[in-house]
């Protein structure tokens, strides 16, 4: 039971990183990867501190996916 309540913590740790790293329009798998050696709460506390990125060219948002759709 305790390894189960372990793996549902760390995977909660690593969804937070996931998605606080997308919306800063950084790399969510190369956090997820540090954090394995390191700690999740780390980079978590990391990630908070740092500035959004500006969106890259060519990057399309969800919403504009969603317009690009309705238009064909």
């Amino acid at each position: 039971m305790d390894i189960f309540i372990l793996i549902v913590v760390l995977g909660g740790l690593f969804f937070a990183i996931y998605m606080l790293a997308k919306s800063k329009n950084r790399n969510p798998i190369g956090w997820i990867l540090l954090g394995i050696p390191t700690s999740p709460i780390l980079m978590l506390i990391i990630l908070l501190f740092m500035k959004k990125l500006p969106k890259q060219r060519g990057q399309v948002t969800t919403r504009k996916k969603r317009s690009i759709k309705k238009r064909r």
